[in-house]
Formats: C-alpha cells, sequence, structure tokens
C-alpha cells in the first residue's frame, strides 16, 4: 500500500528529463485559449491532472512507478516494443506492433517479454493477436522481395497505428498498412475497448436493435452528396457503374468498421476504394449523436 512518504520517495528518485520543461510548456500553450474562472482548489486539480499526463508520456520510468496510485493508474499508454524493418536495394519494410501497457501490466515487465503477457483479459490477448499479425505481415511481405528484385521493381511497406481516442475508459486503436507496389494499397482496422470491463466493443453492441443500419446508411449517403455537390474534387460512389464493376454506397454493414472519438461521438470508416475512388483515402464519417441517440443501448460509450 502506498503512503504519502513512499510516493514522495519514490517520485524524487526519479530523473527528471531534459524536456520536462519544453513539454509542459507545449501542453499548456495547446490550451490557453481556455478560460480559468474555476475557484483556486478546482483550478489547481485540473493543472495537477494535466502536469500529471504530460509526466507520463514523456517519462516511463516515472509512469510504471506510479501506476498504482489511484486515478492515474487509470490511464493506459500505446508503445512500440517490436519492429520489424528491412531494407534492400528496391524494397522497404517497416512493421511497428503497438502494446498496450495497464497499471496492471507496467513497462519493465513487458520489455521484458515484448508480448504484453503480463497483462490479462482482453489486453493481453489484444496484444498477442497484435504481435502475431506483425510477425505473419513481415514474413509475407518478405516473401515478395525475391520476385520484385528479380522483376526490377520496387516496393515500400508500412505498418503501424494511430490512437484516436484514450480517456481513461475507452481507448480507440487503429493499426494501418501501406503498400506501395505499382498502385497504393491502404487499410486500417480499429479497436475500440472498454478499459473498465475489459472487452473490445462491436458495433450491434453499441445499439438496442438493428435499427441503426438503415439511419447510418442514410445519414452518410446524404453526407456524400452534399461534399459532392459543394466541392468537384468530393467523388463517392452512388451509383452503380457495371461497366467499371463498380457497386455504388447503398449502406453500411452491421459490423461496419468504426472507432469512437475524443468527443465520444461515432466515426464509420470505409476502405480505401470501397466508396470512393483511390484519392479520397479511407473515407471517414463522424455521425452526430442525436441523428442515433435514441437507438443506442445506453449513453456509456456515445454522448
Amino acid at each position: 500500500m502506498h503512503t504519502r512518504e513512499s510516493f514522495r520517495v519514490a517520485i524524487e528518485g526519479i530523473p527528471v528529463p531534459d524536456t520536462l520543461e519544453q513539454e509542459i510548456k507545449s501542453a499548456f500553450s495547446r490550451h490557453k485559449h481556455m478560460r480559468f474562472v474555476w475557484r483556486y482548489g478546482v483550478a489547481s486539480s485540473a493543472v495537477a491532472m494535466a502536469l500529471a499526463i504530460v509526466l507520463l508520456n514523456v517519462s516511463p520510468t516515472l509512469a510504471y512507478a506510479i501506476s498504482d496510485v489511484p486515478l492515474i493508474g487509470a490511464f493506459v499508454r500505446v508503445v512500440t516494443l517490436n519492429r520489424f524493418e528491412n531494407t534492400t536495394a528496391g524494397t522497404h519494410i517497416a512493421i511497428e506492433t503497438p502494446v498496450i501497457v495497464t497499471a496492471e501490466s507496467g513497462e519493465e515487465a513487458i520489455a521484458e517479454s515484448g508480448t504484453g503477457q503480463e497483462a490479462s483479459g482482453i489486453i493481453r490477448s489484444l496484444n498477442e493477436k497484435y504481435l502475431e499479425e506483425s510477425k505473419a505481415l513481415y514474413a509475407s511481405l518478405l516473401g515478395e522481395v525475391p520476385e520484385i528484385e528479380a522483376g526490377g521493381g520496387h516496393m515500400n511497406a508500412e505498418s503501424g497505428y494511430i490512437i484516436k481516442a484514450n480517456d481513461g475508459e475507452i481507448l480507440s486503436l487503429g493499426r494501418y498498412f501501406v503498400k506501395s507496389l505499382g498502385s497504393t494499397e491502404e487499410t486500417i482496422t480499429y479497436d475500440t475497448i472498454d478499459l473498465n470491463n475489459q472487452y473490445v466493443l462491436t458495433l450491434p453492441g453499441l445499439f438496442s436493435d438493428d435499427a441503426y443500419i438503415e439511419r447510418i446508411s442514410d445519414y452518410i449517403y446524404q453526407t456524400m452528396t452534399e461534399q459532392m455537390a459543394g466541392d468537384d474534387g468530393q467523388v463517392y460512389w452512388l451509383e452503380d457503374e457495371p461497366e467499371y464493376k463498380i457497386e455504388g454506397f447503398k449502406t453500411i454493414d452491421a459490423n461496419q468498421s468504426f472507432y469512437i472519438n475524443v468527443d465520444r461521438h461515432l466515426v464509420i470508416c470505409f476502405d480505401k476504394y470501397s466508396v470512393a475512388p483511390g484519392y479520397m483515402g479511407s473515407p471517414e464519417f463522424e455521425i452526430p449523436t442525436e441523428v442515433i441517440s435514441d437507438l443506442l443501448v445506453g449513453q456509456d460509450y456515445i454522448r
């Protein structure tokens, strides 16, 4: 059990990063537009929390040392502990594997195993899944190298991750893959995790019934139409084009790719080429909560 004295000793024994001052200034400058009109006690708590979050991100040692302190331990981090890379005359492969670090696992323990086995439940399962998928992807890409180089071709393949939300209650983590070999292949998959209850959210699980499919599809169709009307550079496939073997967008899948963003809004995602030309990338549509509020099972996740 932590006492105030043991906590003080632990903190004082941690080296302060050289970049700490700049990180703190940067963090506060990003929020300088906020009006500090709270009473002193509330404002002080907010400042302390902001400082704590900065410290957690610039000092892994500090994050591990105070991981089981109430409140601070509720936050998780995503780090890269496995990177697979290979470069030849005509190819470059770089695969980064995300590892979810919790107060339970700690970075030091995970760094030793590289798999996150010290975590439990869904976090451990995801860490192991991410590592195995990265290994399989890397092996597959390496297998393509001899043929590509024999034909005088060039390939660049990269995989990494992006965090869309991490507020201590939910973590929305996207893993992307981009491969350039003549044309460009691009995919991104998301996991939105309930950190308190330790499970991965599904799109159907957010709603009371399947009425969400039509409601969201109608909103996205309308948004696509409005975007194209306002900008000639915005193009979506809304009509079937049999000549080019293109099917126009009509409805989302029941398990359409999605994530929940920092504002706790639902974002529906599409793969590159699935609903639009390649130059449109991987389209995303943020769904206003008022469009779907009456269909949600609750407000725990989407607000």
